[in-house]
């Protein structure tokens, strides 16, 4: 530092000037905003340079499938940019996304990363409209999303199948057609076709050619994807949807559809805007009277499922999933409906002795377990940013869409934010 001591300084003041840039909201309800507030500004310390971490006590990187969509939204862009790059030096050959240590040592074992992938850098790129970022992370995504599709439909029917989709699921199968990793291709294959509909024209082909090849319009490649995510949509709604639950939930090898669906599949496609609007307000519903309890006055637990035997990670109550469900029932119409969990959830900051948030709650609404967490933290900004006041950008557009999704006893709102103030 004392070598250069110039460079040091504006270091310092940029890196503070982006934090007074953070998101700030003002509602009615004030313990709300504070909640809201100091979880924008807490989250940076999940990033242990060079990537954001798990989280406090659980030190490795590339926490993809519910990590950086809430940095976005609350300013983090430089922290997402520089853990993407990182995350995709850290793939195998074949594409797969693995879990690595500080000490960049690749873990053995890791929940599947793939398609949330793929959707993180097209979201970085809708925050930040860096073309150049979509460059050069543009082999890395093919390379990524090719290893999924293979991995995860190897006969080829559009129905994906998958060991471990995301975190909340330590201790069960999946069945042979699941319902969240589904949805989550489906995303992903609708972020590659957006990618090679902007890059267009001469690109790298890394997977089909070795050479530079010259692109019809439109885009070969965005056709390809286009036609894969169609098909994949067209069999998420013939064979994953329960007439008899009112809900999508993931099926057996044989076709057979599960009849209690966990949260994790009725809510991480919704917020997506993946599934028919209809169904997937059905589907909340059905979430929203199977899995969230009322133990206490003005407490509201969200189960993550109501499978049996009860252990780990079946009954639990996470509060990352709870948020996924909030984001998921202000894109389907049904926001009142969610209120009093989000409530339950941001009120752990004040009881849980900490001044966080807390990933579990108890019955009497108290905050339990850990905190700082990929988990949780940034899935209440998502639930905050993209939910309640529906902020969409396309910035690369220069649009910003806005459809703000408010609990009906509100009569006002704000939100400023490093990118926009509305």
């Amino acid at each position: 530092v004392r070598d250069r001591v110039d460079d040091s300084i504006e270091e310092s003041k940029q890196f503070w000037q982006r934090q007074r840039g953070r998101i700030r909201i003002k509602t009615p309800d004030p313990r709300f905003d504070t909640a809201i507030n100091n979880t924008a500004a807490t989250l940076r310390k999940q990033f242990e340079y060079p990537a954001f971490i798990h989280g406090v006590g659980w030190t490795k990187y590339g926490k993809i499938n519910s990590g950086y969509y809430g940095c976005e939204a609350s300013g983090y862009h430089e922290e997402v940019a520089d853990s993407l790059k990182l995350f995709s030096g850290t793939l195998d050959n074949k594409g797969r996304s693995r879990y690595f240590q500080p000490t960049f040592a690749i873990c053995h074992w890791s929940e599947e990363q793939n398609f949330y992938y793929v959707e993180q850098v097209w979201y970085h790129y809708r925050w930040t409209g860096d073309r150049a970022f979509l460059k050069a992370m543009w082999p890395s995504v093919r390379r990524v999303l090719e290893q999924g599709i293979t991995a995860s439909d190897p006969d080829g029917d559009g129905i994906m199948t998958a060991y471990y989709e995301t975190w909340n699921g330590d201790s069960h199968g999946r069945g042979g057609r699941s319902a969240i990793w589904t949805g989550m291709a489906i995303a992903a294959l609708r972020a590659a076709e957006q990618m090679a509909d902007i890059l267009g024209g001469r690109f790298y082909d890394p997977i089909n050619a070795s050479h530079v090849v010259q692109n019809p319009r439109p885009p070969v490649i965005a056709e390809y994807y286009r036609k894969l995510r169609k098909r994949s949509e067209e069999q998420f709604e013939k064979q994953l949807w329960s007439r008899r639950a009112g809900t999508y939930a993931s099926a057996e090898h044989n076709g057979v559809v599960r009849p209690h669906a966990e949260s994790m599949e009725v809510n991480y496609h919704v917020w997506r805007g993946v599934g028919q609007p209809m169904r997937n307000y059905m589907s909340l519903r059905y979430l929203q009277e199977t899995l969230q309890l009322n133990p206490a006055e003005n407490v509201t637990l969200e189960l993550c499922s109501d499978w049996w035997p009860v252990m780990w990670s079946h009954h639990y109550v996470a509060n990352g999933d709870t948020m996924a469900t909030f984001a998921s029932a202000c894109k389907a119409g049904a926001v009142d409906d969610s209120w009093p969990a989000m409530k339950t959830v941001t009120e752990t900051i004040y009881n849980g002795g900490t001044g966080t948030l807390f990933h579990g709650l108890n019955n009497d609404g108290r905050g339990g377990g850990m905190n700082l967490l990929a988990e949780l933290e940034p899935m209440v900004m998502v639930a905050v940013v993209d939910g309640m006041f529906g902020a969409a950008p396309y910035f690369g557009d220069n649009l910003l869409v806005l459809r703000p999704n408010l609990p009906s006893h509100w009569d006002h709102a704000e939100i400023a934010t490093r990118d926009f103030t509305y």
